[in-house]
């Protein structure tokens, strides 16, 4: 069930011919199967990739919405009661500070996310992984070292 967010959508792309917002440009080729409406009503996430694009957290909360809050949300279908929506508070997000339900993946005093030390936060480790443990489970068979790199930066941070 993994795919795109209107948030990640919603910013300027390089297609061949033009730059355009690439929300704006999938729903005037019809790829919705209703009109989203104008680009500019719609929550707008920073690119997780691009330094420039907002801040370490901004960014690593914006790779956390798009890769996994399909299943991190409240009702969501992973276990747990982690919610790595954007919008989510930091507070709320039930992840900084929490001790995992779903193991501690032999980390000293683990986390899921343990501020200041992404060495013992279990959420960083899971994306580092390619066995069993790691997340997201499906999608992929590579680690992203950038959004690993980002997720840690903004734990250490």
């Amino acid at each position: 069930m993994l795919g795109v967010r209107t948030g990640q959508l919603n910013r300027d792309f390089d297609y061949p011919t033009q730059t355009d917002n690439q929300l704006r440009s999938w729903n005037h080729i019809g790829l919705f199967t209703t009109d989203v409406g104008a680009a500019g009503g719609h929550e707008r996430w920073p690119d997780p990739l691009d330094p420039l694009a907002g801040t370490p957290a901004q960014r690593a909360r914006a790779y956390l919405a798009a890769n996994c809050a399909q299943c991190h949300l409240p009702g969501g279908p992973a276990p747990g009661s982690l919610d790595l929506r954007y919008q989510t508070p930091d507070a709320l997000m039930n992840a900084i500070g929490v001790v995992p339900s779903q193991g501690d993946l032999g980390l000293f005093e683990a986390r899921i996310v343990k501020p200041g030390v992404k060495e013992e936060s279990v959420l960083w480790e899971r994306m580092r992984r390619l066995d069993a443990t790691r997340m997201p489970p499906l999608g992929s068979r590579l680690v992203h070292a950038g959004a690993v790199d980002l997720v840690g930066d903004w734990i250490d941070d």
